[in-house]
């Protein structure tokens, strides 16, 4: 067995239900090269009709797709998260998240423009599958755990001279590389935010002589904005020693969900990306406080108890780096000097959110498991991040931000030439 499986498996030690709808998915591919082969087929109530559409690009570190799925039983809606995995002998190998989504979800998504194919599935066996997708020359065959299934095994001995195994040229039978191929919108082109970047822009302000520079980060759960706002710090720390940071995070000032469900008329509170959730007036108080030379408490999230706690103290910095799915709060725009929105796709967010919530010990009932938070992303998440109000790009910063690293290579130049006078 791979290193890889062996960390999917260690994933699932807490998940054991198959309600949960997660699971180890080895699947290997073959192109029918007789493509009227099974066309007899197509006219019956056996086959369904699927839109798949793809909130992701191969790209991407996570493939996820919704699907509508059209059979004599009627119409389903689901969503699935998969990882990129690794080729074994069985076949693709990835960890697979699936979930039943709303009609309404579906629609929301299926109006904007993303990536879809279209095309008619026939099972011929279990864990056995043959599709045609439209604008698609050649009809692609699955079999699902290769290896140790024996109906599908049996179906490949049958049809063997009429099935090219796809391995080596995995894009050609990839659902999600064909419909980016098939697909004539525009592709996201959204370049990376970088530690450097930032850090150049602080550095800009503070060689026109301001004193404190605030900037925040935001983006989506899971986009990196805590570890960019450590990647920044690291940065700086190597361009200007002296320079003391302090990190807030729109996160510690969360109401709690006691003020939430009596915010809510006593219901428990559902949406924990609205903006009500987080008290950003109170931060933008304390960020003044700390421009005035003043320390604020050290405020914090309890998971456990979902309540706000405050332990220690925030002292007065140089520089005050906020992040957090809020950070772009129009209330903190008098009181900060740029914000950084981070690109990272969708697909990548919430794969990189459902394995922190696998990982994680904390507990956090708001939440649930995989499955629930990957509908809740989709349901609630995402469209709330859409709707939210991102402040405009500070242009005149963008413009200075080349004098930061003057200043800094004027520094270390003053710094270097005041050794050498001193040995």
């Amino acid at each position: 067995m791979s290193s890889n499986n062996r960390t999917y498996e260690n994933e699932f030690e807490q998940i054991s239900s198959p309600e949960n709808f997660e699971k180890i998915e080895t699947e290997k591919k073959f192109l029918l090269t007789n493509a009227a082969l099974f066309d007899w087929t197509k006219d019956t109530d056996e086959t369904t009709a699927i839109e798949q559409i793809y909130l992701s690009a191969p790209t991407d570190e996570y493939s996820l797709r919704l699907r509508e799925t059209t059979s004599k039983d009627g119409v389903s809606y689901t969503a699935t998260l998969k990882s990129r995995g690794e080729f074994t002998d069985a076949g693709l190998s990835r960890l697979e998240t699936e979930v039943a989504i709303s009609p309404e979800t579906y629609a929301f998504y299926a109006e904007q423009a993303y990536p879809r194919l279209h095309k008619l599935r026939l099972e011929v066996a279990p864990g056995t599958t043959i599709d045609w997708i439209e604008g698609y020359t050649c009809p692609i065959v699955e079999i699902e755990d290769f290896n140790t299934n024996p109906e599908g095994r049996f179906f490949y001995d049958q049809y063997a001279p009429y099935l090219e195994d796809a391995r080596t040229h995995a894009n050609m039978v990839d659902n999600e590389w064909i419909a980016h191929e098939l697909s004539h919108e525009a592709k996201n082109n959204a370049q990376p935010l970088t530690a450097e970047h930032v850090a150049d822009e602080i550095l800009a302000y503070h060689s026109l002589g301001l004193p404190q520079v605030i900037v925040s980060v935001g983006g989506r759960s899971g986009s990196g904005k805590s570890t960019l706002s450590r990647e920044i710090a690291t940065v700086l720390a190597e361009k200007s020693p002296e320079a003391a940071i302090a990190y807030l995070s729109t996160d510690d000032y969360h109401r709690g969900k006691l003020w939430l469900d009596a915010y809510n008329h006593g219901e428990p509170w559902q949406n924990w990306d609205d903006k009500i959730v987080y008290d950003t007036e109170v931060l933008a108080t304390d960020i003044e406080k700390l421009k005035n030379g003043e320390s604020i408490p050290r405020r914090y999230f309890d998971f456990g108890t979902q309540e706000p706690r405050i332990d220690g103290e925030v002292l007065p910095a140089d520089v005050i780096i906020i992040e957090g799915i809020q950070a772009g709060s129009l209330d903190l725009e008098k009181v900060r000097h740029a914000h950084f929105e981070l690109p990272t796709p969708l697909a990548t967010c919430i794969g990189r959110d459902l394995a922190r919530i696998r990982s994680s010990s904390r507990p956090n009932t708001s939440i649930g498991d995989a499955k629930d938070r990957l509908r809740y992303q989709l349901e609630v998440a995402e469209p709330t991040y859409r709707s939210l109000e991102k402040p405009r790009r500070n242009t005149w910063s963008a413009s200075v931000r080349p004098l930061g690293s003057v200043a800094w290579r004027s520094q270390l130049a003053t710094e270097q030439a005041s050794n050498s006078v001193g040995r």
